[in-house]
């Protein structure tokens, strides 16, 4: 499967720079998958943005910044979607944190 990884949240430090559309960008990244076939990959940000994330979206992104966002992971966990863990980034997330991050969604679902 070809993929399409866009963001329709944009997680900032500033709450005076842009946020991203929400969901008009993921309304959006939909029409891109109508009209190229790709899958659609995005980031959800928060419990409210994964509700939207998982209805348009066919890969649940969580960034390196929820690494530790244990309830966005479990809520994560709970989707019919895949999910994607972006924390490459030292020193933000480590090895070591890796595995707490990982084993939160696996426990919801199994």
């Amino acid at each position: 499967m070809r993929l399409f990884r866009g963001g329709a949240y944009k997680p900032r430090t500033s709450p005076y720079s842009s946020q991203g559309l929400g969901e008009e960008g993921l309304k959006i990244l939909a029409k891109v998958r109508g009209c190229y076939g790709f899958g659609i990959v995005t980031e959800a940000i928060d419990n409210e943005s994964l509700d939207l994330v998982e209805e348009y979206a066919d890969v649940i992104q969580i960034g390196a910044r929820n690494m530790q966002n244990f309830s966005l992971l479990k809520r994560a966990g709970r989707a019919k979607k895949p999910i994607l863990l972006s924390a490459a980034c030292p020193p933000r997330s480590t090895n070591s944190s890796w595995p707490p991050s990982t084993s939160c969604p696996r426990e919801i679902t199994t």
